[in-house]
Order: C-alpha cells, then sequence, then structure tokens
C-alpha cells in the first residue's frame, strides 16, 4: 500500500496527498480497493490514474450539471426514489438502505430523462464519498477498509416491470462507473423480502457470477428473519 501511494504520489507530481476530496484516492482504505480489485501493484496505479483524471473531468462537470438542475427535477428525485443513507454500522460508516418495491424507475425517468437521473446517482455517489472519507479519516492506522459500505435492498411490494427497469440503471451505473472507478465499494448488500421469481432468477445466475462477488450477498426470502445477522 505505501508503495503504491508513493507511486502514485509520484505519477501526479505531488509531494503529499491533496487537502481536496480527492485526497480519497491516497488513503490507505481506498489504495487497498484498488489493489483488491486489480489484482496487482501496476494496474491499481493505472486504474487509480485513470479515476482521478476522470474525476477531475467528466466527474466534475456531472456534479456541475446536477447543480444547474431544475428544481422540478431535483424535487422529483427526491420524492419519489426511496432510499438514502440512515445511520452507521459498527465502523462508523453509512449504511445504505433502499426501498426497491417503491421507486417507479421507469416513471422518474419518464418525468426527468435518463441524463437527469444518472446524474443524480452520481452525485450520490460523491456525496456517499465524502461521509465515508470522513469515517476512514478516523480510521486511517487501522487495518480496517472503511471505504465499503453496507447496503440494504428491499423489495418488499416489487413488480416485475418495475424491478427489470430499477436493474437496467444498476447494471448501467456498475459498468460504466463503479467498475472502474469506485472497485470494491460494497461490503455486503443484504436483499430482503425477495419473491420467488427474484429466488429463482438468483439461482440461475449463481453460477456466473464471481465466488468473491457471489459472497457479499445475503438473500432473505417474504418472511424470512434477517435481523440478527444484519
Amino acid at each position: 500500500v505505501a508503495r503504491l501511494r508513493a507511486a502514485l504520489l509520484e505519477a501526479e507530481g505531488l509531494t503529499s496527498p491533496p487537502e481536496d476530496w480527492t485526497r480519497s484516492y491516497f488513503l490507505k482504505p481506498s489504495l487497498l480497493r484498488y489493489l483488491r480489485g486489480r489484482g496487482s501493484h501496476e494496474l491499481a496505479l493505472a486504474a487509480l490514474q485513470a479515476s482521478l483524471a476522470w474525476s477531475k473531468t467528466t466527474f466534475t462537470e456531472i456534479l456541475r450539471k446536477v447543480e444547474q438542475e431544475h428544481p422540478v427535477h431535483k424535487n422529483l428525485m427526491r420524492k419519489y426514489t426511496p432510499e438514502g443513507t440512515f445511520g452507521v454500522d459498527k465502523r462508523g460508516v453509512p449504511v445504505n438502505y433502499m426501498r426497491m418495491g417503491l421507486r417507479d424507475t421507469a416513471g422518474i425517468i419518464r418525468e426527468v430523462g435518463s441524463d437527469t437521473y444518472l446524474r443524480f446517482y452520481v452525485d450520490k455517489i460523491q456525496r456517499d464519498g465524502v461521509a465515508f472519507l470522513a469515517a476512514s479519516l478516523k480510521k486511517e492506522g487501522c487495518n480496517t477498509t472503511m471505504l465499503d459500505s453496507v447496503f440494504v435492498l428491499d423489495l418488499e411490494g416489487i413488480s416485475w416491470n418495475r424491478g427489470s427497469s430499477t436493474v437496467e440503471c444498476i447494471i448501467w451505473l456498475s459498468d460504466n462507473i463503479l467498475k472502474d472507478h469506485f472497485p470494491e465499494v460494497t461490503q455486503v448488500s443484504f436483499i430482503l423480502n425477495c419473491p420467488w421469481y427474484f429466488s429463482m432468477g438468483w439461482t440461475l445466475l449463481q453460477p456466473f457470477i464471481p465466488a468473491r462477488t457471489k459472497e457479499k450477498f445475503r438473500i432473505y426470502g417474504v418472511g424470512d428473519n434477517f435481523l440478527d445477522e444484519l
């Protein structure tokens, strides 16, 4: 980790980590995430440099557009996206809760447009990152990764149509943003109140999911007791 930090500082022409929010890339937990996600020092360094460049250009432009977004669109997104960070886990990291069964992704996109919808979630990632950074700064001397989060996804009341549109957006975010610029951000995901067809689909997909990824999911059907593990 120390060698990777030194190499990143040298590559960026710095003698010490910056004081702005990009400081998170130089923290031990973040460096560990890239090492685990890429598997080698060289690949992790290349990915970190690419993410830093992205954060200073594309990411910054997305956040600027969010600030300029029409107030009506902002209010619609806040009102009809039943999710957010509530409380913290035992490490002090914010926990993300999502009421997937109450979210009408297709309807929101119809009203605000797909670009606004996706910008909203990139902005949420940034705001979560600030909260995770604050938690990590308190734990910088420890060996625990503090930039990965616990996710709780409640599927109660979800329909096939609503679920399909939501999954499509999650896949897009994962493939285009999370995979390259926010690796290993999930510690564990609790998926609760799963309908029978979700459980069937999960069984079919499991052989194609990497073991490391599969270990991060906890699946509970309707009526199952999840509170003890959560």
